[in-house]
């Protein structure tokens, strides 16, 4: 394990509303230092719930500035006004590389041709979009806050349309990921990270259906436990293969 440069594309700082985590920038940090992580692509919760989502972006560039291995990953919304001002904030930056977006906390859909235009702009600015597919599984929510994911042929559609925009997708359970690997695979700019990917075996059979190397590793720190992300890749694949997926496509992605 010391000998593998593992990337996170997905981390979080802040908290959260159903349960208790430890999501100070610092002390997720630690949790993924410990796991030898060397690289934190870094988002924040904070303002998930609120009206403006834009404003808990200060968070991943604070935990940045103040901590050297970790890359702050701006929150969009393309149906605020001021969503052009907030991506001209992060390209100011020489750190930013993907840009996320969360259609269902912010409440729109991937067809709206206000998505179209911010997708647009960050392909233009040479970026990568992360769509996050959810945060946490529907079943965990509070009945009374119920947040659905976003439909994996919704994000598969959107990144066909997209062609010359690399896109993430982000928190997407193994089972839609396996069930649409043609759809991945018919596109060379077409991702999922692995942080809810926790079936049996499941890595296994995305290998066997040829997702090699259109898996990202991620571990949702701190609303998951980092270790058991990076357990169900170490000890399910071969030495070359969790190599890749544990930093070797985020680098050459990062890298393109």
């Amino acid at each position: 394990m010391n000998s593998i440069d593992l990337i996170d594309v997905c981390a979080w700082t802040g908290d959260w509303n159903t349960l208790s985590v430890a999501g100070g920038a610092g002390a997720v940090r630690e949790s993924l230092r410990a796991c030898r992580v060397s690289q934190i692509q870094m988002s924040s919760l904070r303002t998930v719930w609120g009206h403006n989502l834009h404003l808990g972006n200060v968070d991943a560039y604070e935990a940045a500035d103040r901590f050297d291995n970790v890359v702050p990953v701006p929150l969009l919304d393309p149906t605020l006004a001021t969503w052009r001002e907030e991506l001209a904030r992060a390209t100011k930056r020489d750190d930013v590389s993907i840009i996320r977006l969360l259609p269902a906390y912010s409440g729109y859909t991937l067809d709206d041709p206000r998505v179209s235009a911010c997708a647009e702009a960050v392909q233009a600015a040479g970026l990568i979009l992360s769509v996050q597919m959810r945060i946490e599984d529907e079943r965990r929510n509070h009945p009374n806050a119920r947040v659905p994911d976003v439909p994996f042929e919704q994000i598969t559609t959107f990144a066909h349309r997209h062609r010359d925009l690399p896109v993430v997708m982000g928190g997407a359970p193994w089972r839609a990921v396996l069930s649409g690997a043609k759809a991945i695979l018919a596109c060379d700019h077409v991702y999922a990270e692995t942080s809810q990917m926790d079936g049996v075996d499941s890595i296994t059979l995305m290998i066997e259906a040829g997702l090699g190397e259109r898996l990202l590793f991620a571990t949702h720190a701190p609303l998951f436990i980092p270790l058991a992300g990076v357990a169900r890749i170490l000890l399910d694949l071969s030495a070359e293969t969790a190599t890749a997926i544990l930093g070797g496509n985020a680098r050459q992605l990062l890298n393109r």
